[in-house]
């Protein structure tokens, strides 16, 4: 039987199970749960009034040998342990061949369900494995290991209930102290406020000074997504509290992540996972998580049980410092576990890190060793302060260089984040280090200035661009306070340079353009400088490039500024080629397909095609041979699929180069299907393979080969619904698995499916309700009202497309016609107050405004066909006020306006004064808007004569307006 199924009493019999009733002296209330083992009632005890959970065998006296060992091991384990946090044992007994257990009650529910798939609050989290972790280390000082901790064996007891956590001893607390507060304390400040949590089946505990006769040798026992690795490998003596600690890491992960740190399709690929990769870092799952929190859930994590905490209590001990604002003991995880297995596979860059890594501590102990000769003598002061700033500039060049490679070699190495963040901190912990210690030394103010530059770039990289910024704009105060010389050398300029880059596209990630345009004027005025100083050398003119593209990408956020960015880019351009002319590596050839990438996305704003398609096809070639080279990097694939992906989609735009745009796609599914293989772990390339399926179905669909676009719609969804399953926290999968589903409406509504056009236009509506409950972001709401414009225009259709059934029929007629009116015009309202909002965000996205205007006209539509004349009017006037200066919406409006007179004349609630000044209104406005559209250029005067402007013709005011167009022409006509 499933759980899902009911149980009947023929089953209850095979299975062993008693009916509801009396057993042993317990009167069975209700089934709690079913496992594959046990079951577990809901019982009365009336000898001492209380409710209980009675456990027993479902096999009865049926059971095996084996079973029977887990009763016993899980009954003697728990009534070993006396603690608030683990279910209580009242009574082990049997009864007619039944073994059974009493249990204490917990009144709540168990912590999966609490978790629901959704990240906690970091601090909640914090307080709620704090207490998880002490109760296990009762549990450990007893001798017993759980081996199956997870959040289905957690119960969350209402707060306030018996049984609160508040006889827990704390870190550092004395016995006397314990006692006292135990006595007087009602409610533990530790207690997480989802309520008390309660470690229950103990089913596969093991006592450690005992032989494990429940699990043979090489038997894997536990839930994958928890198992610690050594449990996952059947090393059944080597299972020991480390494996619980490991478990107490999963689940804080857990909790504020929204997901476990592994979860495979399969168990067995669960296993694996658990073997041989390291989970992605919370921090990727959930950006603003602190990063103490991190550090020690990846410690408890870890593979290896020597590198976890060697105690539960140590957990705890470091969760309740981070609770208490406290420095935590953790540390990050050295470089040198994450990175061996990447090592082998970039020797060249392993190397260097070893070689740079070496340098610093060699450079590092001399300068320990100088500091130390200063105190020697007076004598020697001079020649020491020498070799001191001799050995920091070594230091600072050998931590430059790594810093280099880790931000560019790093970039994109598949399962390395965490890595790449370690070296940064490392590299930047260095830094402040010497920002720290030497800040009063006049002889190295120059290496300080050039020292915050770096801890600026660090915290960019990071992602905290307001430190970043902070240190940049320090590195230009300080170079103010330099002497002349030292300021104006070319190296110092070339520093400035880069600085004012870096404080530029930090600022442009924190949405400050004025600021960061000024930055990169900045950047680029010391470039040139350095140029100016420095010559021909190659690093100075690289750097100037970087400049000009800085610059232009900056220029490129505003649209007012698209001119000036193509000149950057072009300037930019200009230097990179003549730099390749000579010998260049594949740094400057990646870069230069950058920048024509970008370039290129620019003149498809510009509507240039042809121009954008050479710069796109400049790129591929570059982008080609360094995705052909020997041990290719993965982003250089990413990029090269990037590129073909924005010619599909320039070709796409044009009819007569549909089967080019084709081939573009099947180039970016190769790559992108290719790069998915080889790293499955690593979320952003399956992201991107959904996107390239949504494409390929839109052109299907602009060909009308709607099959073969429902296809890769399914395809696409397949792919994005695994992601968003997977990482439901990241709200970009969210958000393009929305994009599909309005694109799989449009696809059903082309293929006369209204209904399952609506289903998906509702599901994408779902999502983006979602999306705009965590962020009002102009995207959001943009996505929400196209699905809900999409949606009205289904509904409205759905009339004409499907046969009146008998429900149908019987609900016909005006009342279901409003009723259908009524759900369209509610989703048109909030389509147009959604749309509304997204331009006030975002005023210069000029498809958002055209977007809006739409949704004002099928607004109009949807108010007239209730009778609503004076609402539709007010839509129709909208339309004017969002694009003013184009004819067409002129004369959109004055055509519904004029509808809307016509309704209005038969409206019987109006009174005879008011009707008249109403449709003198509609009238006037109509013809006004008339003449707006004249005067941009509308010339179709037949049309003019028929509904229904018909209405108009008796005013003098319409009829001028038609005789001068009819003069226009006729001059028109004449001058021809």
């Amino acid at each position: 039987q499933t759980l899902a199924e009911p149980v009947t009493a023929a089953a209850r019999e095979t299975l062993g199970e008693p009916p509801i009733g009396m057993l042993a002296g317990y009167e069975l209330l209700e089934v709690l749960g079913r496992g594959g083992m046990g079951i577990v009632y809901k019982a009365r005890q009336p000898k001492l009034n209380r409710l209980v959970a009675l456990k027993m065998i479902l096999a009865g006296a049926h059971a095996g040998a084996q079973q029977l060992a887990r009763f016993q091991t899980e009954a003697r384990a728990v009534a070993s342990l006396q603690h608030p946090n683990i279910v209580q044992i009242h009574e082990v007994g049997e009864a007619d061949g039944q073994q059974f257990i009493s249990l204490e009650f917990v009144d709540g529910e168990p912590l999966d369900r609490k978790l629901a798939g959704k990240p906690q609050d970091p601090r909640e989290s914090a307080r709620l494995v704090s207490v998880l972790a002490r109760a296990m280390q009762v549990a450990h000082d007893q001798g017993i290991v759980h081996r199956d901790l997870k959040p289905a064996n957690i119960l969350i007891q209402k707060a306030g209930s018996v049984g609160h956590p508040a006889s827990q001893r704390r870190r550092g607390e004395s016995l006397g102290a314990s006692m006292i507060r135990k006595a007087t304390t009602t409610l533990d400040a530790r207690t997480p406020h989802m309520g008390i949590p309660k470690i229950t089946d103990f089913g596969l505990a093991k006592r450690m000074e005992e032989q494990d006769s429940n699990t043979v040798t090489g038997a894997i026992m536990g839930t994958p997504s928890y198992m610690a690795p050594e449990q996952a490998t059947g090393k059944t003596h080597e299972i020991g509290p480390l494996a619980d600690v490991y478990a107490l890491g999963a689940i804080l992960y857990e909790a504020l992540t929204g997901r476990p740190p592994f979860a495979g399709v399969t168990a067995l690929e669960t296993l694996k996972q658990v073997q041989t990769q390291d989970p992605v870092a919370p921090t990727r799952l959930q950006p603003r998580l602190p990063r103490d929190l991190e550090t020690i859930c990846l410690k408890a994590l870890q593979k290896e049980p020597k590198r976890r905490y060697q105690s539960a209590a140590e957990l705890a001990d470091d969760l309740d410092r981070y609770l208490d604002g406290e420095p935590i003991l953790a540390r990050t995880v050295s470089l040198w576990v994450h990175g061996v297995k990447w090592a082998r596979r970039r020797p060249a860059l392993a190397s260097l890190i070893g070689v740079t890594a070496v340098a610093s501590l060699a450079v590092l102990t001399v300068i320990l060793w100088s500091n130390a000769e200063l105190r020697l003598s007076n004598r020697r002061l001079e020649a020491a302060r020498q070799r001191a700033a001799f050995n920091y500039e070594r230091a600072r060049k050998a931590v430059d260089e790594l810093l280099r490679a880790v931000s560019d070699e790093l970039e994109d190495a598949p399962q390395m984040e965490g890595t790449r963040r370690t070296l940064l901190e490392k590299a930047l912990a260095f830094y402040q280090d010497f920002l720290k210690e030497k800040s009063a030394d006049p002889t190295i103010r120059l290496e300080l200035a050039r020292t915050c530059a770096q801890v600026g770039d660090i915290y960019r990289l990071l992602g905290e661009h307001e430190r970043g910024q902070h240190y940049y704009r320090e590195m230009f105060r300080m170079a103010e306070e330099l002497p002349a010389a030292d300021r104006g050398a070319a190296a110092f300029q070339a520093d400035l340079g880069s600085a004012g880059r870096g404080l530029a596209l930090s600022l442009k990630a924190t949405d400050n353009l004025p600021e960061a345009l000024s930055a990169a004027r900045q950047g680029l005025e010391a470039a040139q400088r350095a140029v100016a100083l420095g010559g021909a050398d190659r690093r100075y003119q690289q750097d100037l490039a970087q400049a000009h593209y800085v610059l232009g990408v900056i220029l490129a956020a505003s649209p007012a500024e698209l001119s000036r960015a193509e000149e950057a880019y072009r300037e930019s351009l200009r230097i990179q080629r003549e730099l390749l002319s000579g010998s260049s590596g594949p740094r400057e050839r990646r870069e230069l397909a950058r920048l024509l990438n970008n370039l290129g996305l620019l003149l498809v704003r510009t509507r240039r095609p042809a121009d954008a398609q050479a710069a796109f096809l400049e790129a591929r070639s570059l982008q080609r041979e360094l995705v052909a080279q020997p041990q290719a990097r993965p982003i250089y694939r990413r990029e090269l699929a990037r590129t073909c992906n924005n010619l599909a989609v320039l070709m796409q735009a044009d009819p007569r180069r549909i089967g080019e745009a084709e081939e573009h796609y099947t180039e970016v599914q190769r790559l992108l299907e290719g790069l998915v293989r080889d790293f499955p772990a690593i979320p952003d390339y399956r992201n991107e393979l959904g996107m390239c399926y949504a494409n390929q179905a839109m052109l299907h669909r602009g060909l009308r080969r709607l099959d073969q676009s429902l296809q890769k719609l399914d395809d696409a969804l397949r792919t994005q619904r695994a992601l968003v399953e997977e990482f439901p926290a990241v709200a970009d999968y969210r958000q393009r698995l929305g994009r599909t589903l309005i694109s799989l409406g449009h696809c059903q509504r082309d293929r006369r499916q209204p209904l399952a056009a609506e289903a998906a236009y509702r599901e994408a509506i779902a999502i983006h309700e979602r999306l705009l409950h965590d962020a009002r972001s102009p995207d959001y709401l943009s996505g929400s009202a196209v699905a809900r414009f999409a949606l009205a225009r289904v509904l409205g259709e759905q009339p004409l497309l499907i046969p009146l059934d008998e429900h149908r029929l019987a609900m016909a007629g005006s009342i279901a016609a409003a009723l259908g009116n009524l759900e369209r015009l509610i989703d048109l309202q909030t389509a147009v107050a959604h749309q509304e909002e997204a331009l006030r965000l975002n005023s210069a996205n000029a498809a958002y405004r055209t977007d809006l205007a739409n949704y004002h006209l099928a607004l109009a539509q949807a108010e007239l066909a209730l009778g609503w004349h004076a609402e539709a009017a007010k839509s129709a006037r909208r339309l004017t006020e969002v694009l003013p200066e184009d004819q067409l919406q002129a004369f959109r409006a004055a055509f519904w306006l004029a509808r809307c007179l016509a309704v209005a004349e038969d409206d019987p609630e109006l009174s005879p004064e008011a009707k008249a000044e109403c449709t003198e209104a509609y009238a006037a406005d109509a013809v006004q808007f008339l003449r707006r559209a004249f005067k941009l250029g509308y010339k179709d005067l037949p049309a003019l004569r028929r509904a229904p402007f018909d209405v108009l013709q008796p005013r003098p005011d319409f009829k001028r307006l038609l005789e001068e167009m009819n003069e226009k022409s006729a001059r028109v006509i004449t001058l021809r």
